[in-house]
């Protein structure tokens, strides 16, 4: 396995706040649930860790925000791996 770094655009605040979730509890789950790290800079969540669990984490960040881009709320147990 090797490291990896990639990101996923979030468009404004209010995408960042439904995906990150109340106290940042959702990216809390992403990285504990996959053993990645996240850092959110200038509109892209950066993602880095081994290569499959960045590839799922980052699999799991674009669903999340096509059900928030279609008004959708995300509930902690979807965040859940």
């Amino acid at each position: 396995m090797k490291n990896i770094d990639t990101s996923v655009r979030i468009h404004n605040n209010g995408e960042a706040k439904a995906l990150f979730g109340r106290h940042d509890e959702n990216l809390k789950l992403v990285e504990n649930g996959f053993g990645v790290k996240t850092v959110y800079r200038d509109g892209d969540l950066m993602l880095s860790g081994h290569d499959d669990a960045v590839e799922k984490a980052l699999h799991l960040c674009e669903e999340l925000l096509i059900t928030i881009r279609r008004g959708g709320i995300i509930k902690k147990h979807e965040v859940r791996y």
